[in-house]
Order: structure tokens, then C-alpha cells, then sequence
């Protein structure tokens, strides 16, 4: 074989390893396949299902992504926190900004306050009726502010767990919350927007318990009363 073919196949070989030509393995390393694709989030405008925004809040806490929790909530949105919460110390409800500095502390695992620990995980499931047609029609009472609107809103069963570090955990299971969803505009366009969530009213806690050994201590809760913890 001549000196030009021995050169032309040596940087072929080169190009290959480079990435540039599917010519094959140039090593015997094995190489682990990719992990899965993470869930997309689905479209948040006005033409597609109001269930978008139920299902990109369930995504946006298990990925811990404040982000994508800021653009479900409509500009006059207001939690309102459970009869048992009230009568417990907090306040009848929220504003937006109170409602993502308390998700946004929530989520951050490097969260530093003296009195509580960081969350280390977070697992969210929503149960609730699929399908737009499972969405009750409302009037909002402020027609000078929201003249002609139709409102939205529906029931969400609700399961929470917030690990802590070591084994405790705070809980809030079976416990139930309404929606509320309007048509915003921006930028020309319309979306779907949060503009109510009114918490679980609760049936009270049964304190800390521990399951047996090496189990971890559960603290029972409701969603509203968690964020509470993370809002200053």
C-alpha cells in the first residue's frame, strides 16, 4: 500500500474519532446510554386545554423550577390559606410577590435561615377530573376590573411530601385545593393564569408521629402552611 493511502486512511480514522464522520466506535469504552427525557411542559395559551397549567404546576415543584412557577400565576393572583391555617396564626391569604418569595425560598436547596432547614426533596402528585369540560364557568365579582370575563375553576386532590434533611418530613396527604384560572394577555397573546388557589380548609394535625424504627418523622401539613415556613 502506498505512503498516500496509509495517510489518507489515517485521517480518515482522525476525523472519525473526531465526531465528524459515523464511521464506527474508535474505542471499546463502553458508553452508558443517555438518561430519559424529562416531561415537557405543555403550552400555557389560551387555545389549548386549561389542564396545561395543573399539570405544569405539578412539574414546575418536582423540578424545584421557580421559573416555570412564576409564569402560572396570573398578575392578581391571591392564595387563600385553609380555615384551620387561619385560626392557626396565618394571615386570610397572599399576594403574588408573598406567593413566589415563599416558593422561591422553597425550592432552593441552598435556602439559609436559622430556624428552618432547607428542603432536600419535594414530590407532588395532583389527582383531579381530566379535561376541560370538568372546569365550572364562574362570574369574577369585580366587573369593572374584569368586564365580560369568564372564570374557570376546579377541584384538586392533592399529595405533598417536603423532605428535610435527615429523616423528617412534612406531609400533606388527600387533602384537597381549588383553582381558579382567567385568560391574561401578554405581549399580544392570551394564556391560561392562576388567579385563585384556595387551599384545603384541613381536618388538623395529629402531631409528629414516627412510623417504627428508622422511619421518618412526619409532620402532617397542609400546602399553605408549608410555604409559610419558606416565606421570609
Amino acid at each position: 500500500m502506498g505512503t498516500g493511502q496509509v495517510s489518507l486512511r489515517r485521517l480518515i480514522l482522525v476525523i472519525a474519532c473526531a465526531g465528524l464522520l459515523p464511521i464506527g466506535s474508535c474505542s471499546d469504552d463502553t458508553v452508558d446510554p443517555p438518561p430519559p427525557d424529562r416531561p415537557f411542559y405543555k403550552d400555557l395559551s389560551a387555545d389549548g386545554p386549561r389542564d396545561n397549567g395543573l399539570y405544569n404546576l405539578q412539574l414546575a415543584y418536582n423540578d424545584r423550577n421557580i421559573t416555570r412557577y412564576d409564569e402560572l400565576l396570573d398578575a392578581d393572583f391571591v392564595f387563600f390559606f385553609s380555615e384551620y391555617d387561619v385560626l392557626n396564626g396565618t394571615v386570610a391569604y397572599w399576594s403574588r410577590a408573598s406567593e413566589i418569595n415563599a416558593n422561591k425560598n422553597l425550592f432552593d436547596p441552598n435556602y439559609s435561615n436559622p430556624v428552618q432547614e432547607p428542603v432536600q426533596d419535594i414530590d407532588l402528585s395532583l389527582v383531579y377530573p381530566a379535561g376541560d369540560d370538568q372546569w365550572t364557568q364562574i362570574t369574577p365579582e369585580d366587573q369593572v376590573k374584569y368586564p365580560g370575563e369568564t372564570w374557570y375553576t376546579k377541584s384538586v386532590i392533592y399529595e405533598l411530601t417536603i423532605q428535610l434533611p435527615g429523616d423528617f418530613q412534612y406531609v400533606a396527604r388527600n387533602r384537597e385545593a381549588d383553582f381558579v384560572v382567567r385568560v391574561a394577555t401578554k405581549d399580544t397573546k392570551q394564556y391560561w393564569r392562576i388567579v385563585v388557589w384556595e387551599d384545603d380548609t384541613g381536618a388538623g394535625f395529629s402531631g409528629l408521629a414516627r412510623g417504627g424504627a428508622g422511619a421518618p418523622a412526619v409532620e402532617p401539613s397542609t400546602w399553605g402552611r408549608i410555604k409559610t415556613l419558606y416565606w421570609d
